[in-house]
C-alpha cells in the first residue's frame, strides 16, 4: 500500500482551522472537566472536532498530540489524521489563573483506507464489488484495471470479469486533489464452461445472445426472459449460429417492443444473465432482402422496417405488407410471381421501391415521419456464395486487418475523396481467393469504381461518390459472371456541425517559477453531422466572452496570454499579472467549407506570483486522464512516438496551483508491491518505460501498478533543512496484439537454434493473427535447455516489423524441442 501525505504544517493547519464549532463550554465550579466529544478511530485524512465540557469560567483548554506525523490538532480541538498509526491526544484544562485543573487524554488510532471484495478469483462474465473502509469524508477514489481485456472496473468499484487471465485493480485515494493512498488487488479470471455475456435484439421476437464457453448443448428450456415487471417471456427456440459458435439465436412466442429493459438468464451449470432494452417499435429505416438472388430461380423478396438501432420491427413478404408499407418491384429482365422474384440471367436487375407511411400530418398537410428508399436486386450465378464476401471502405492504402473483428464501413459522403474499397473473399477452406475476382459499378449515377481485377485483400480499389442514394458494386468471377452485388450508401456531403474540446474548465496560476506547469493546452476537434472527426488543417480562432474588468485593456485574444497553433490553444498562466487574475470564458471557433462551429471553455487565473509552496505533490507528464500509460506501439507510430516515458516532477502547491518545482528530487521507481525494477529505467526525473534499441522498441516493464517515490529537501521557517518524501502511482497497460508461433518442423536442417527459428519451413510467427515480418530471432541461455543436438526452447526473443520505421522486440513462448543438424 502506498501513502502520500501532506508534508507542510501550514496547509494542515489551514484545513484544521476551517472547523469553527465551539469545542468547550463553561461549567460550574463543582463539575469536573470531561470529554464532551471524542473518538478513538479516525480514517486517514479525516477531521474530527474534539471537545471538553465543564471548563472553569474564563478557563482555557490547550491541545497537543504525541505524534504529529499521525495526527495534528488546532488549539480549538480540531484534529486532522495525517498518517497511519496511533497517537495520544492531550487536552489540558486550566482555570483563569492558569493553573491546571485537569488533563484529559485519548488514544487515537488513524486507519488508512482498506478494501475488501467478495472474491478475487472470478469466472468469465462474473462481477464483484470492492467495499471501501476507513475512507475519509470528501475523499475521491479512482479505480483502474491494468488489463481491461481481462477485467473492467467501474468508478464505483464494480469489477466485471471479461476473459481468462490476470489483472491488477488499483484504487487511488485523494483529498482536495492530493493523492494520499493507493491500494492494489490482483484479480484472476477463470474460463467458464458456458456463460452468457451480452444480448442484442434482432427482431421483436428474436435475440442474439453472446456466450463464453461451449454452446453446442444449449436448450431453449435453459433460458429465462423476464421484463422489468418480472413477467416471463416464453422462449420458443434456441439455435446456435452456424458461423459463430459464441452466438445463440433465441426466438420468443410474443413480441418485445415496449422500449423496456429485459433480463435474459441462462440456467446452465453456471447461471449467468445479461440485460437489453427492447425496441420501442418506432420505424427509422427500411431494408429489402435479399439483394442478390440466384438467376433463373424464383426467390421470395421481403421488406423490413427497422428502428434506429437496426432492430427489425416488421418483416413482410412482397405483396403481403400492411397498408402503411408500399412495396413495388419493377424489372424488364424478369417477373414477379406472388411474393417471389424471377430474373432471367446473371447480371439482370430489378428495382425495388419502399415507402413507409405514418399517416400523421403537420399543420401544412405534410406527412411527418414518412420514409422512402429504393433498392437494386441483382441476379447472380449462385447466391449462396455471397456470405464469403467481406468489404469495407477506408482511406487509400489503409487496408483493414481481416483477422480482427472490426466494423465494416459501407457508406461514404458525396465529398469523400481519396477513398478505396477493400475486399476479402475466401473459399470454404478460408483460403484467400480475392485475386480471382474483379469489380465494377452497377449504377454509375451513384458511385464510380475502378473496373479492375482485384490483387489481394490488402490492395484497395478506388471508389468515387457521385450522388446521394444506394449504389452497388458488382463482383464478377473469371468467367465474367456476377457472383455478388454489394450495396454502398452515398450520404449527403459531410459538413461541420460540432466542435469538441478535450477540456472545458481548468485553473492555473501566474507564478513564474513553474511556467510549464501553468500552461494549459486545449485541443479542438471538428465533428461532422454523423459524429465523425473531420480533417481540419487551418487555425482555430478565439474570442474572449467574459473576463475580469481590470484585465480588459491588457488581456486580448491576440495577446501573449494565448497561443493558437492549428486546432490547439495554449493559455500561459505566467503572462497574467496580479490585476488580470480571475475567471475567463473563451469561445473557440473553426471554419471549414464556409461553415463555422464554436465551443467555449472557461478558466480561472489565481494570483500566486512570489508565493511559497504550502504543500507538495508528484505530477506526471506522459500519463492519460485515467493515470494510465499504454505501452502499445501503434501501427502507424514513428520511432520517437513509440517510446513511452513518464516525467515525474515534484510540484510546490499554493492555493491549489503549482507555484514551483523541485529540481533536485531523487526519483525511485518500483512495482506497487515494492518489487524493484532495473534502476537504469530512471534517468533523473524521466522514467523510461520503453526505449528504442537498434531500431526496435524494447519494453522495460510489464503490465501492472507502479509507484514513484520522490525524496527532496525543503526549508522550514527557521531556514533549516526538512527532509520530505512523496509517493504516487500510475498504471502500466499493454494492449499490444499478441505475437504467437506455429511450429511446423522439429527435426531441422540448421545447425543453430536461431537459424532454425528464422526459417519459415520450421516455424512461423504471427502478429495479431497475421503472419509477421520477421527481423531477427535470438534465444538466450535462460530461454533454452540443451543436450547434444536437442534444444528445448521455452521462449524466444523476436524482433518483428510494425511498419517501415518501427520494429518491436517481444518475448514469444515456443515450448518445443528441436533436433539440430
Amino acid at each position: 500500500m502506498k501513502k502520500n501525505f501532506f508534508k507542510k504544517l501550514a496547509l494542515v493547519l489551514a484545513l484544521v482551522l476551517t472547523v469553527t464549532s465551539l469545542n468547550y463550554v463553561p461549567a460550574s465550579a463543582a463539575a469536573t472537566p470531561a470529554w464532551k466529544a471524542k473518538k478513538s478511530v479516525i480514517s486517514l485524512m479525516n477531521r474530527y472536532a474534539y471537545g471538553v465540557k465543564n471548563v472553569p469560567s474564563k478557563g482555557k483548554v490547550t491541545w497537543k498530540t504525541g505524534n504529529t506525523k499521525v495526527a495534528k490538532v488546532s488549539q480549538k480541538g480540531s484534529l486532522v489524521a495525517v498518517g497511519e498509526g496511533t497517537t495520544t491526544l492531550k487536552a489540558t484544562v486550566k482555570n483563569k489563573a492558569g493553573k491546571t485543573v485537569k488533563t484529559l487524554t485519548q488514544k487515537v488510532t488513524v486507519k488508512a483506507p482498506v478494501w475488501t471484495a467478495t472474491k478475487d478469483t472470478l469466472k468469465e462474465g462474473e462481477r464483484t464489488t470492492f467495499t471501501k473502509q476507513y475512507t475519509a469524508k470528501g475523499a475521491k477514489v479512482k479505480f483502474a484495471s491494468s488489463n481491461t481485456e481481462v477485467a473492467k472496473v467501474s468508478q464505483k468499484g464494480s469489477v466485471l470479469a471479461v476473459k481468462a487471465g490476470k489483472t491488477t485493480i488499483t484504487a487511488t485515494f485523494s483529498m482536495n486533489g492530493e493523492e494520499y493512498a493507493t491500494l492494489t488487488k490482483d484479480v484472476t479470471v477463470e474460463a467458464v464452461e458456458t456463460a452468457i455475456q451480452a444480448v442484442a435484439q434482432n427482431t421483436t421476437t428474436k435475440l442474439t445472445a453472446t456466450f463464453v464457453g461451449e454452446t453446442k448443448d444449449v436448450k431453449a428450456s435453459e433460458f429465462k426472459i423476464v421484463n422489468a415487471n418480472n413477467v416471463v417471456v416464453p422462449v420458443k427456440s434456441a439455435t446456435v449460429d452456424t458461423t459463430d459458435k459464441t452466438k445463440v439465436v433465441l426466438e420468443t412466442y410474443v413480441e418485445m417492443k415496449d422500449g423496456k429493459e429485459y433480463t435474459v438468464t441462462y440456467t446452465g451449470k453456471v447461471e449467468s444473465s445479461a440485460k437489453f432494452t427492447a425496441t420501442d417499435g418506432t420505424v427509422a429505416a427500411l431494408n429489402v432482402t435479399p439483394l442478390t438472388i440466384t438467376a433463373a430461380s424464383a426467390t421470395e423478396i421481403k421488406v423490413q422496417t427497422l428502428d434506429a438501432n437496426n432492430v427489425i420491427v416488421g418483416e413482410y413478404a412482397y405483396g403481403k405488407q400492411p397498408s402503411e408499407v408500399e412495396f413495388t418491384i419493377d424489372t424488364n429482365s424478369g417477373y414477379t410471381e406472388g411474393s417471389k422474384l424471377y430474373l432471367y440471367e446473371v447480371g439482370n436487375t430489378a428495382k425495388a421501391k419502399v415507402v413507409y407511411h405514418t399517416f400523421k400530418y403537420d399543420d401544412k398537410g405534410v406527412e411527418t415521419g414518412k420514409l422512402e428508399k429504393e433498392f437494386t436486386i441483382t441476379g447472380v450465378k449462385d447466391a449462396t456464395t455471397v456470405s464469403s464476401f467481406k468489404y469495407t471502405i477506408s482511406d487509400k492504402d489503409k487496408a483493414p486487418n481481416w483477422e480482427k473483428s472490426f466494423e465494416a464501413v459501407t457508406t461514404l459522403a458525396t465529398n469523400d475523396d481519396n477513398k478505396e474499397v477493400f475486399f476479402n473473399i475466401t473459399d470454404s477452406n478460408k483460403n484467400d481467393v480475392t485475386k480471382n475476382y474483379k469489380v465494377s459499378s452497377a449504377d454509375t449515377t451513384k458511385i464510380l469504381v475502378s473496373e479492375e481485377t482485384l490483387e489481394s485483400n490488402k490492395k484497395g480499389v478506388k471508389i468515387v461518390p457521385v450522388a446521394e442514394g444506394t449504389g452497388y458494386i458488382l463482383v464478377k468471377n473469371k468467367d465474367n459472371v456476377v457472383v455478388a452485388s454489394l450495396p454502398v450508401v452515398v450520404t449527403a456531403k459531410k459538413k461541420a456541425t460540432n466542435l469538441v474540446l478535450d477540456t472545458t474548465s481548468f485553473t492555473i496560476g501566474n507564478g513564474d517559477k513553474a511556467v510549464d506547469a501553468n500552461k494549459k493546452t486545449v485541443k479542438a476537434t471538428v465533428k461532422d453531422q454523423y459524429g465523425k472527426d473531420m480533417k481540419f488543417d487551418g487555425n482555430v480562432s478565439i474570442d474572449i466572452l467574459s473576463q475580469p474588468t481590470d484585465s480588459k485593456a491588457t488581456v486580448k485574444k491576440n495577446s501573449a496570454h494565448f497561443t493558437v497553433s492549428g486546432s490547439s490553444i495554449t493559455v500561459d498562466g505566467s503572462k497574467f499579472t496580479s490585476t488580470e487574475k480571475g475567471s475567463y470564458v473563451v469561445k473557440v471557433s473553426a471554419t471549414l467549407d464556409n461553415v463555422t462551429v464554436s465551443r467555449t471553455f472557461n478558466f480561472v487565473v489565481k494570483d500566486v506570483a512570489n508565493k511559497t509552496a504550502t504543500s507538495y505533490k508528484l505530477i506526471f507528464d506522459g500519463v492519460d486522464s485515467n493515470n494510465k500509460v499504454d505501452l502499445k506501439v501503434a501501427d502507424d507510430a514513428t520511432l520517437e512516438k513509440a517510446q513511452k516515458t513518464v516525467k515525474a516532477t515534484v510540484a510546490g502547491i499554493y492555493d491549489g496551483v503549482v507555484v514551483s518545482t523541485v529540481g533536485d528530487a531523487k526519483i525511485t521507481f518500483a512495482k506497487a508491491d515494492g518489487t524493484k525494477v532495473d534502476e537504469k529505467i530512471v534517468a533523473n526525473d524521466t522514467i523510461k518505460l520503453s526505449v528504442a534499441s537498434n531500431g526496435a522498441i524494447v519494453k522495460n516493464v510489464t503490465e501492472g501498478s507502479y509507484k514513484v517515490t520522490a525524496e527532496f529537501t525543503t526549508k522550514d521557517k527557521d531556514n533549516k533543512d526538512v527532509a520530505q518524501k512523496l509517493t504516487s502511482s500510475f498504471v502500466v497497460a499493454d494492449t499490444q496484439p499478441a505475437t504467437t508461433v506455429s511450429v511446423k518442423e522439429l527435426s531441422v536442417e540448421e545447425s543453430t537454434i536461431e537459424a532454425a527459428l528464422s526459417s519459415d519451413k520450421n516455424v512461423q510467427f504471427y502478429y495479431d493473427g497475421v503472419k509477421a515480418t520477421l527481423v531477427s530471432v535470438s534465444v538466450a541461455a535462460d530461454q533454452k535447455k540443451v543436450m547434444d543436438k536437442k534444444v528445448a526452447v521455452m521462449k524466444a526473443t523476436v524482433v518483428i516489423k510494425i511498419n517501415d520505421n518501427v520494429n518491436l522486440q517481444v518475448e514469444v513462448p515456443v515450448n518445443a524441442t528441436f533436433t539440430l543438424k
